[in-house]
């Protein structure tokens, strides 16, 4: 069931990554209140992938300098948890579903 809505909110974050923080602001509002309609343990598990994941991508940015996001105010741009944990809950929902 909330396959459709994360698919949604994963589809607008990819849209927004060239645009302004605006947008990311919409897509973390947008995750906020689906989070807030889930289980508890599917809210554990994505906060987990989005600190756990953003870490991961903290490090080969910062120690083996894979890539560089052109627009980030620091090394990880601030979208990024939210992205991690949209990815998250819409990959667990679909592993739900099968």
């Amino acid at each position: 069931m909330y396959a459709y809505v994360i698919f949604a909110l994963t589809l607008v974050t990819a849209i927004g990554l060239r645009q302004r923080e605006e947008l990311s602001a919409i897509v973390q509002a947008g995750l906020l209140v689906a989070l807030l309609c889930m289980k508890r343990d599917l809210i554990v598990y994505a906060v987990l992938a989005g600190v756990i994941m953003t870490c991961v991508e903290f490090v080969c940015i910062e120690y083996f300098d894979m890539w560089r996001y052109t627009n980030a105010a620091h090394t990880i741009p601030l979208w990024l948890p939210f992205l991690w944990a949209t990815v998250a809950i819409f990959f667990r929902t679909l592993g739900g579903l099968f």
